[in-house]
């Protein structure tokens, strides 16, 4: 049997920030052949040819989603040229596969928060023009030419938004909620305000320490060291730094638990307007230093304070996969929830508690078996057990204890300012070196 791949290319534009991609759909069809079913198969293929699906007979309604993701095997949130495994690509192949879009780059789509590679969200929300059943209501948008008054069928019900998605979503990116919302309405810019849980165990850290650390965050601050920033940031010069936290919290998970252990599982809630780039991952790495009594709490202080610490002194990011977007705050919304859906995705939640919760018991019953050995025959110095690895950062601050360079004695990436002038002067001298070239 022959195969043909045919390609269809869509360019998205989402409005912030700009981006242009080619996206790539194939669709296998199978052609005539000299088999016994070669008839048949290009028969159905012509009758599926002549199906064209007419948008004109559809109006549009601006919905908002709420998608919930597990983000570790993703390269993230947004679009990317260079991989299709990112949330995005598959919530619009989504899309068009159920012809709620007709094309992306004509959706109005807009994103309440960019998560980046590993993290995961429980509350991620989004908003788009979608194809509608309704000619009237909250939302509907009757586009020029639209014949959906001449359509055939139901007109007051709307079609199952969320039925229709999850069924050809992977099972580890479901939608959970949708709204008719206004059609000026946007996901990132409505939004009240966002909330992240950075999930850790306690190992050997101080959580009273952490929490004294973690206050200082709270209030309006210039966190440009508690951030990643790239060489188009420093082209444009177009980046702020400020930032409002509006709370943040250090909680046990089981809050009625009296047993204290090392492998107690803990959850850093925090509450802010907005966020930079790697934001939540850069203070709980200086969160962790603190409760491994490697740095006092007043370090956050020190590197809140520009007119002290101008540029970011080097240190490794928290590791991605313990972070999520737990929820985006808006106002005004009544999230519909359809029951099929609802237990669909309670199903395949409960799917991968059941496999991730059995792996981590089977690896926690090694630990306690191995941790019940008589060491009193072991070296002092070994002793007690380590619990440096339930530390979850990145290695290159597993280096504790006498190793351990601190924060204030690191080198520095420079200021934002001089790292920009240094990035002109550097583009400036390439410039003129091209040209000196070409005069040669």
């Amino acid at each position: 049997m022959v195969l043909i791949f045919c390609c269809r290319f869509y360019k998205i534009r989402i409005n912030f920030p700009a981006f242009n991609k080619a996206r790539i759909m194939s669709i296998v069809t199978a052609s005539s052949t000299e088999d016994l079913l070669g008839e048949k198969v290009e028969q159905a293929t012509a009758t599926k040819k002549s199906k064209i699906f007419d948008f004109k007979m559809w109006n549009k309604r601006h919905v908002a989603f709420k998608v919930l993701y597990l983000g570790w095997d993703y390269s993230g949130l947004a679009l990317q040229d260079t991989t299709t495994e990112t949330i995005e690509a598959k919530l619009f192949d989504a899309l068009l596969k159920t012809k709620l879009i007709e094309d992306p780059s004509q959706s109005n789509y807009s994103r309440c928060g960019r998560t980046d590679k590993g993290v995961s969200a429980f509350g991620q929300v989004i908003t788009l023009d979608v194809r509608t059943a309704l000619l009237e209501g909250e939302g509907v948008i009757v586009p020029e030419g639209s014949k959906a008054i001449e359509r055939k069928g139901d007109k007051i019900i709307e079609l199952p938004y969320l039925n229709m998605l999850n069924r050809v979503l992977p099972k580890d990116i479901k939608l959970s909620a949708w709204a008719p919302v206004p059609p000026q309405f946007s996901a990132r810019f409505n939004t009240m305000h966002r909330i992240y849980k950075y999930y850790f165990p306690m190992g050997s850290m101080d959580i009273e320490l952490m929490r004294e650390g973690a206050r200082k965050f709270i209030g309006h601050h210039d966190f440009r060291n508690f951030c990643k920033y790239d060489t188009n940031d420093l082209a444009t010069q177009s980046i702020k730094f400020d930032r409002t936290i509006l709370d943040i919290k250090i909680e046990p998970l089981d809050q009625n638990s009296s047993v204290v252990s090392s492998h107690q599982l803990y959850a850093c809630t925090v509450t802010g307007l907005a966020f930079l780039r790697h934001q939540i991952r850069c203070m709980m790495s200086l969160l962790f230093l603190v409760g491994h009594k490697l740095e006092q709490p007043s370090i956050i202080d020190y590197m809140l304070d520009i007119s002290q610490c101008p540029g970011k002194p080097q240190y490794g990011m928290a590791a991605d996969f313990p972070l999520v977007l737990h929820d985006c705050v808006f106002q005004d919304i009544e999230w519909q929830y359809l029951d099929y859906s609802y237990v669909n995705v309670i199903s395949e939640l409960q799917k991968a508690w059941t496999y991730h919760m059995t792996q981590a018991m089977i690896v926690k019953s090694m630990i306690d078996q191995l941790e019940g050995i008589d060491t009193s025959s072991f070296s002092p110095s070994l002793l007690p057990l380590p619990t440096n690895y339930l530390f979850p950062v990145l290695k290159t601050d597993h280096k504790l204890g006498k190793s351990y360079k601190p924060i204030r004695n690191r080198p520095t990436s420079g200021s934002y300012e001089e790292r920009c002038e240094n990035y002109k002067a550097a583009k400036k001298r390439k410039l003129e070196d091209g040209s000196s070239s070409e005069n040669t």
